[in-house]
């Protein structure tokens, strides 16, 4: 929540810039809505190029794996985008590290990327050219010596090999139950469902129930305001510092959604259970051979049910829990000050400019129904809380007075970050006192316990109400009712009402004056956007499917064919054969790539009668560097060779020329560059031509190949005479 006037981007007008002028005033709100425009320009765009959500085939991120013991989720690091929003999980940076012994490993640097090393944290260690070798737990830390126990074994955690490797470094991993809370911060994200910490080892452990056999794992982005509360750098100190502007900040979560199956799969897992059994007492007891192979011709039976049905649960499956969640039926609310049956109605009645905020407090599916908080200025009063005692609250950096501070009477919400991040309302409270001395404030209440390193803040309010949705209108203050309309209702979700002196009224859509038949409008508040990542299936094996959509750029890397040894419909002798065909690239395909089944020759002959048929020609590839030869195997007995060398029929005028063409199969050549795999993209665009007469008309093509697309096939052809 920021200190500004009022919001006047409006989609709907296009506008596609703020043109400053001389000599007149610099508002917050011009430079606010060129931020909006450019914004909305760059989500759109996006949403139309890469369609709901996506990842790039280069780059992309999110990737949901499990680790080695099966305990959390591994989450890659990349981009994403989701609804235009571009989502990042940056790569951990990677330090020099020592063995101690095989439990015990020391770091040079202990606070990597903002963060220290911590219990229950995931480690990779790297060889020389950055490639993973091994996934570890980290058992316990000391910043003292910079060491990092690691929870080992000998199945799925040794550590040999690794102690008397050179050049050896660590980096942290991303896991569900460590996860940042957003990518700028590598602070860990409170409190994700279905983490918990066993009092044994105290390590964040994933807890899923038994029945939970299907889940997707979806990742739930949006966008908040974020203040020099949040981040103290956005404070110059060479301006004593000073507070100046905020920013608007993407925020992900990695999250669980458990799917309930059909009651009737679930009683052919259990009776499969059953069944497993049934077979380990029949095997240790001794019973007969009959008993036994009919279990087991049951529990066959059984598991291909089990795989039919499950064949059909794929990431494009549509399950009721996750149109719950992505559903979008939002509340309306309306705004005025004047009323159609009172032109005497003084209107808004303050004499200062305000901004008002309404913002829903308790959601529609809180039990004692919804609720919403209101303040005068955008609820840009806040202030961090030092400590804690009983009611009483110690803050800073807030002066105490009517107006930008903190005074007796007042309404404020006391909220972290566990409570902002995770969309739930702060502890909602009136002041009753206030000590000027010690700036503590003290609660007609007492607040839950607080936790001082999760940017507790106070806030102040104006007032607050109930969410009726019965068309009634409800005052605010100073002339100013809000209405609500049957609707679903969330905790965030907001309205902004700019009041104004000059007019006597706030600026409501019509925004007409006096505002008579004011418009209801939709939430301005935080708009969740969700995308699945991954499938997970817990029936009898764990299977996961990678849900995530993958693009490539408009101008992708990839090889390119920039010569050949013909001319594309043009004629030579057969003796072009026998010397062979020659391609150059403009990069070095894999050898193992170029073979019979990628580069295929054919030769097109016209028979008696004016039928044509085809033939495969065989020869022998050879690839060097960039080029690419082909070579026919014409000193072979019999086949191909030997028809074209004595069945002069085929040669005997222009109508029966035979047409050999070559074709290179784009998806199944490839190369390296670095660690990226580059395919052929050998399509070409036919042009105007002429044979070697000069006069007659080809079908020649255009060289260098290529449409800018990741693969595509090549295809030319020439006649023998």
């Amino acid at each position: 929540m920021s200190d500004i006037s009022r919001v006047t981007f409006d989609p709907k007008k296009h506008y596609i810039g703020v043109v400053m002028q001389q000599g007149r005033v610099q508002l917050d709100a011009d430079w606010n809505e060129q931020q909006a425009i450019y914004q909305h320009r760059i989500e759109t765009e996006a949403r139309d190029v890469i369609g709901q959500c996506g990842v790039p085939q280069v780059g992309g991120g999110f990737r949901i794996g499990f680790t080695p013991d099966n305990t959390d989720l591994t989450i890659s690091p990349g981009r994403m985008y989701v609804d235009g929003i571009l989502c990042e999980l940056n790569e951990a940076t990677p330090v020099p590290v020592r063995f101690l012994d095989p439990n015990h490993v020391q770091v040079l640097s202990w606070n990597v990327d903002g963060q220290d090393f911590q219990k229950g944290q995931w480690v990779e260690f790297l060889d020389v050219q950055m490639r993973s070798l091994k996934l570890f737990r980290i058992l316990e830390a000391d910043a003292t010596q910079r060491t990092l126990t690691l929870l080992t074994d000998q199945t799925n955690f040794d550590t040999s090999g690794l102690k008397d490797e050179k050049d050896l470094s660590l980096r942290r991993v991303t896991t569900y139950t460590t996860q940042p809370y957003c990518p700028t911060t590598e602070r860990e994200y409170p409190g994700p469902a279905f983490a918990v910490y066993p009092d044994d080892t105290r390590l964040p452990t994933l807890n899923l129930h038994a029945d939970h056999y299907l889940l997707v794992i979806y990742i739930d982005a949006w966008q908040r305001p974020v203040t020099s509360l949040d981040d103290v750098r956005m404070l110059e100190a060479a301006l004593g510092g000073i507070d100046t502007a905020t920013r608007l900040q993407t925020v992900w979560q990695v999250k669980i959604l458990p799917i309930e199956l059909q009651g009737e799969f679930r009683s052919r897992l259990a009776k499969h259970q059953d069944l497993l059994q049934q077979l380990s007492e029949i095997q240790s007891g001794g019973q007969g051979r009959s008993r036994k192979r009919e279990i087991e011709d049951n529990k066959a039976q059984l598991e291909q049910e089990i795989a039919t049905f499950t064949s059909t649960l794929t990431c494009n499956s549509s399950f009721s829990e996750w149109d719950t969640l992505t559903a979008s039926l939002p509340g309306l609310m309306n705004a005025r000050t004047y009323t159609g049956d009172d032109a005497g109605n003084p209107g808004y009645q303050r004499l200062e400019n305000q901004l008002y905020r309404v913002q829903v407090h308790r959601g529609s599916d809180a039990q004692e129904g919804p609720g919403f908080k209101w303040s005068r200025d955008n609820g840009s009063v806040v202030a961090l809380i030092e400590r804690v005692v009983d009611n009483k609250v110690v803050v800073k950096g807030v002066g105490l007075d009517d107006d930008r501070g903190f005074s007796a009477g007042q309404w404020v919400e006391l909220l972290n970050d566990e409570r902002e991040l995770n969309g739930l309302p702060g502890h909602f409270v009136r002041i009753k006192e206030v000590d000027p001395i010690t700036k503590a404030l003290l609660l007609e209440q007492g607040p839950p316990p607080i936790d001082g390193e999760q940017h507790t803040k106070i806030r102040r309010w104006d007032g607050g109400g109930i969410i009726t949705m019965n068309g009634a209108w409800v005052d605010l203050e100073s002339g100013i009712q809000v209405q609500f309309f049957p609707g679903t209702y969330r905790n965030g979700d907001y309205w902004l009402i700019p009041a104004r002196t000059e007019t006597g009224d706030v600026e409501w859509p019509p925004y007409a004056v006096p505002n008579v038949n004011p418009i209801p409008q939709g939430r301005a508040g935080i708009h969740h956007h969700y995308a699945r990542l991954t499938r997970v299936l817990l029936a009898q094996t764990v299977s996961l499917q990678d849900c995530r959509r993958r693009f490539t750029p408009l101008t992708s890397q990839a090889m390119h064919i920039v010569g050949v040894n013909w001319a594309n419909d043009a004629e030579y002798p057969r003796d072009i054969l026998k010397g062979g065909l020659h391609i150059t690239l403009d990069g070095e395909p894999d050898p193992l790539t170029v073979n019979s089944g990628s580069m295929i020759l054919t030769v097109e002959p016209t028979l008696p009668g004016d039928g044509e048929s085809i033939f495969i020609m065989s020869g022998h590839i050879e690839v060097s560097a960039n080029n690419i030869y082909w070579r026919w195997g014409h000193e072979e007995e019999g086949g191909l060779a030997e028809l074209l060398t004595k069945l002069d029929i085929f040669f005997l005028g222009p109508r029966h020329r035979p047409r050999v063409r070559v074709t290179l199969k784009g998806h199944q050549i490839w190369g390296y560059a670095g660690d990226q795999i580059l395919y052929l993209d050998g399509q070409t665009f036919g042009i105007r031509g002429v044979q070697g007469d000069g006069t007659t008309p080809r079908h020649a093509v255009m060289l260098p190949s290529g449409v800018s697309a990741r693969a595509s096939d090549f295809e030319s052809w020439f006649y023998l005479t």
